[in-house]
């Protein structure tokens, strides 16, 4: 098993090196012709370059318009057109705002029983003692780390 502070350093790493990818454009009319027409390329063309019909290469541009095609085809499309495909699953918001977001929730169901017993004991919190114990109540799963945050 992976260290928790290891996993928090990875998790530190990994958003660094994926905050560059969280802009990338989105083409309707998908890379594949976005790039074509942008070189001046006709669909002919990269057909010959990828040795096959014109009509294949029309079906790989809807389909990928569509989200249906393949990694193997995009690999194949991009070298094509003296491409990189880049491949990579990049977060909505930063990796520790998700483990953040999920300590919340997984922790507020916990942290208002805790309230309500006080409030049963007589030992009513403030609006601050709470912020701090759902503060802490988080840190303290966000610390333990591992499968516990996503259960």
């Amino acid at each position: 098993m992976m260290p928790k502070i290891t996993t928090a350093l990875r998790r530190r790493q990994l958003d660094k090196q994926l905050s560059n990818y969280r802009a990338l454009p989105r083409f309707k009319a998908g890379y594949i012709r976005e790039i074509r027409d942008a070189l001046g390329m006709t669909g002919a063309q990269l057909a010959k370059r990828l040795g096959v019909s014109q009509a294949a290469t029309a079906s790989m541009e809807r389909s990928e318009v569509e989200e249906t095609i393949s990694l193997n085809t995009l690999q194949r499309a991009a070298e094509a057109l003296d491409c990189r495909l880049v491949y990579a699953f990049v977060p909505k918001d930063s990796l520790e705002e998700t483990v953040h977001r999920q300590a919340h929730q997984k922790t507020a169901t916990q942290a208002e029983n805790i309230f309500r017993s006080m409030g049963l004991e007589l030992q009513s919190t403030d609006r601050e003692e709470r912020d701090l114990l759902r503060k802490e109540l988080v840190d303290e799963l966000i610390k333990q780390g591992g499968h516990e945050l996503w259960k």
